[in-house]
């Protein structure tokens, strides 16, 4: 009996060792699985890797960009950050950024999750196609915005309908401390929406506030916890749904939805692309179009019949928001931040409104024709642009197949980030990188200097911005007329320290101060 209850427990003791063993040797190969798949390639710029599964991931209440400037003191001016899954090389000179944009390799948009479930996870539109079908929409975007009148003085009479508004609306808010006037937010609107379909909306329309609203939650919602899911692109498909609800994916998606909606169904009396697109439809003269709904849909038709086209209602619908998103909040912000730097140094703002009552009668408008005697204007409106950076990373890049920048190798799927802000505060380029300085972009005999170095808002290459020309016309009409007609002040007691709203992650977004503005008599 003791002999076979021995025999039994070293039968167990040895079950046990072989089980441990199997565990040990299971837990060993998953370590060298994820030792290799976390390998880091060859050649690649230097920087942080970070941890398997989690890569170097951005401490917590530090935005992506400011952690970036810290790197960028470590390891120079191309470094890479591996967060989650995703391998990033961040380029921070202005050469390195148009060496790499420049590289047909490099053009393609990143999949992910924020930007895909925007455009219903399809390469459609302006902003996140690829390829043929990125370079098709990009042609026809820029030959229909002329045609329109973009960067022309045949647009610069609608804009300047929306700016007398803007001026008339401001009137009714002076004297008393308060937000900056939602009237601003229209105006920007309108201007998009006189391209896109030839309409306009009152300030008081609740549809064009409701529209504004949901591209607002939009910018908001694609920012914070939802970028999980763009470093982690496998997560959406195991994400339990407790964890899309506590990061606000589900919030975005629904965003996203309704954006769609009221741009392309239009339940109810909204007057949106929808039923925009019909009554064009129903009113289309081939020969003599109206906007870029009328363009669009002429091209379409002429496309019709050939395999290789990409035209449709879905790419129409996202071309449009594409052009509100970007184009409009942007500019907005903008102005914001403009009007905002005038409060902080009124020495400036004195003086842009003695340069534009020297220029242009009390009685007009400036106009385009006004612009080359306004240097100190535009190069305070560009200082504006360098100072606050609004897209700091701009537009991320893919590598479509294995590549080179500066002599390191980019694997495919590696993400691209040329640095705009670092750019914009490189010392090499400006003489007071850290200051608000219009003299940077004025020259020795006090002209504006048109194509400074090392300044690159609107991005560079082949996927420059396609609405930078008309961003500038709006910011040059809008600005001047509100300095023409008012004075911007903080409340007493205030103090105004110009940081960005530490909501906005990803974008360089004025702080809500009040203000207060006052006619100028």
């Amino acid at each position: 009996m003791k002999f076979w209850k021995l025999r039994r427990d070293g039968y167990t003791s040895s079950l046990r060792i072989t089980m441990l063993t199997e565990a040990l040797l299971g837990v060993l190969l998953l370590v060298l699985l994820v030792t290799f798949i976390n390998r880091k390639p060859k050649g690649l710029p230097p920087g942080e890797w970070g941890w398997p599964v989690i890569g170097a991931w951005v401490p917590p209440g530090v935005t992506m960009d400011a952690h970036a400037w810290k790197l960028k003191q470590k390891y120079g001016d191309i470094f890479t950050w591996r967060v989650g899954s995703r391998t990033i090389v961040f380029l921070n000179n202005i050469s390195l950024i148009k060496e790499a944009f420049s590289n047909p390799e490099l053009q393609d948009r990143p999949d992910f999750y924020t930007f895909d479930s925007f455009t219903s996870f399809k390469k459609i539109g302006l902003a996140n196609s690829n390829g043929a079908t990125s370079l098709r929409n990009r042609r026809f975007a820029l030959r229909q915005l002329k045609d329109l009148g973009m960067g022309k003085s045949s647009l610069m009479e609608a804009i300047q309908y929306e700016v007398q508004c803007l001026v008339e609306d401001f009137r009714k808010h002076t004297g008393s401390a308060q937000p900056i006037p939602w009237s601003l937010n229209v105006a920007v609107l309108n201007v998009i929406w006189k391209i896109v379909s030839d309409i306009r909306f009152d300030v008081n329309d609740p549809e064009v506030y409701n529209f504004n609203k949901l591209n607002t939650e939009a910018f908001e919602l694609s920012q914070g916890g939802n970028l999980v899911f763009d470093m982690f692109p496998w997560l959406p498909y195991i994400s339990p749904a407790f964890l899309t609800r506590k990061l606000g994916v589900e919030a975005m998606l629904r965003t996203f939805s309704l954006i769609r909606d009221y741009v392309l169904t239009c339940n109810g009396s909204c007057l949106w692309l929808q039923g925009v697109v019909n009554n064009h439809e129903a009113s289309l003269n081939p020969s003599a179009p109206r906007d870029y709904i009328d363009m669009y849909l002429v091209e379409m038709a002429a496309q019709k019949d050939n395999p290789e086209s990409t035209m449709s209602k879905d790419d129409l619908w996202v071309q449009v928001a594409d052009l509100f998103t970007a184009g409009g909040e942007t500019t907005n912000q903008t102005l914001r931040w403009a009007i905002m730097y005038m409060i902080k140094y009124p020495h400036i703002q004195t003086r842009l409104q003695k340069e534009i009552d020297d220029v242009v009668p009390r009685t007009n408008l400036p106009s385009l024709q006004d612009k080359p005697k306004l240097a100190y204007l535009e190069a305070v409106i560009s200082e504006v642009n360098r100072s606050v950076s609004v897209t700091a990373l701009g537009l991320s890049h893919f590598a479509a197949n294995d590549t080179q920048i500066a002599g390191f190798k980019i694997p495919k799927g590696t993400v691209i980030i040329g640095n705009q802000e670092m750019c914009h505060k490189d010392p090499a380029y400006w003489e007071k990188p850290n200051e608000f300085y219009p003299e940077h972009f004025l020259d020795s005999q006090g002209k504006y200097n048109t194509k400074k170095e090392s300044y690159i808002p609107f991005s560079t290459g082949k996927r420059v911005c396609p609405g930078e020309a008309l961003a500038r016309m709006e910011l040059y009409l809008f600005l001047s007329a509100l300095l023409q007609n008012f004075t911007f002040s903080a409340p007493e007691g205030e103090e105004w320290d110009l940081k960005k709203d530490p909501n906005a992650l990803l974008f360089n977004f004025p702080k809500p101060y009040n203000i207060i503005i006052n006619e100028r008599k």
